[in-house]
């Protein structure tokens, strides 16, 4: 039997809203957003008719039964809840299996490999990524008698809400626009735009046995700081700053401001340098754009694109 029945935890956030529309626009499926009991969150005047709301029960994590029951009827659970949830995402797993979900999509979504060992131990939260694949790979080999499998998405940075913020190295908000230029700028990097993550995540769950049980990598395109750089000179026509910079110092600074809990988000920048220096998926056994059909998309565009949407929020 073929994925027909999808519910989405996270319809909201950073991610989300790209995902529930993916796939209510497929027309493939039959859509539902998966609620915390608390939840206020408001599903769009669009999705009238189209998506329906399923209520976990209060306290879900101490309500097993409840949650399988709610559960009981899908065919797939794709989860856009922050990547270190591992708590609620082996939770959910275990209901799914219970509640006989076939596929389960976790909240990988990956800037970078988290099976980079390098990556992993500068980021807690990569090595939290990749204990929930074990987790989910463990699970996959116990219960397959049962058709639980799962898929995971690794992604590279979310290109539009990179260039919304500083995530990419480009501070747009500063007059004039700063750029922070990592090792000269011509390291490649994969990264994807949400819209196009929403169609790998439609495409996984049209090709249930090709994607069952595999780490998959997508991308929009393999770019540089400095192809970047330039589309924004050309998009914005505006006066840039440009500071050169060494990663491994640059790392080794952050790295000090986590430990000591000074800095502005530290973390973060810790993730966005990761993402554009250790994060091109082209020669990687299981780059699947192929795979999912998915379409390489025009930097320049994207980048206007970007830039429009900061202008109307």
């Amino acid at each position: 039997m073929t994925i027909q029945k999808v519910a989405l935890l996270g319809a909201r956030g950073r991610l989300g809203p790209w995902l529930l529309e993916a796939l209510v626009e497929s027309g493939k499926f039959e859509v539902s957003v998966l609620q915390r009991a608390e939840s206020t969150f408001q599903l769009d005047s669009k999705y009238a008719g189209k998506v329906e709301s399923i209520k976990l029960p209060p306290d879900f994590l101490n309500a097993q039964e409840e949650t399988v029951k709610a559960l009981t009827g899908l065919d797939a659970l794709v989860i856009s809840i922050p990547g270190d949830s591992n708590r609620e995402q082996q939770f959910l797993a275990n209901c799914c299996i219970s509640a006989r979900v076939k596929r389960f999509i976790p909240a990988d979504y990956g800037s970078v490999d988290s099976s980079d060992k390098f990556c992993a131990d500068t980021v807690p939260l990569y090595r939290k990524k990749k204990i929930m694949r074990d987790i989910l790979q463990g699970l996959a080999m116990m219960y397959s008698y049962q058709g639980f499998s799962w898929t995971s998405l690794v992604c590279g940075h979310f290109f539009d809400h990179g260039i919304e913020t500083p995530l990419l190295g480009f501070d747009i908000a500063a007059d004039p626009i700063k750029a922070t230029v990592f090792d000269g700028g011509d390291i490649k990097w994969s990264t994807s735009t949400r819209a196009q993550i929403g169609r790998a995540v439609v495409a996984i769950l049209e090709n249930e046995q090709q994607t069952k049980n595999r780490m998959l990598y997508i991308q929009s395109f393999a770019v540089t700081q400095n192809q970047v750089l330039d589309a924004l000179k050309r998009a914005t026509g505006k006066a840039f700053t440009i500071e050169q910079i060494d990663s491994r110092h640059y790392i080794e600074q952050k790295k000090e401001e986590v430990e000591k809990g000074i800095g502005n988000d530290p973390v973060m920048e810790l993730v966005g340098v990761l993402g554009l220096t250790r994060a091109e998926w082209t020669q990687k056994a299981d780059f699947s754009n192929g795979l999912l059909g998915l379409q390489e998309q025009d930097l320049v565009t994207e980048v206007e694109k970007a830039l429009a949407a900061m202008k109307k929020s």
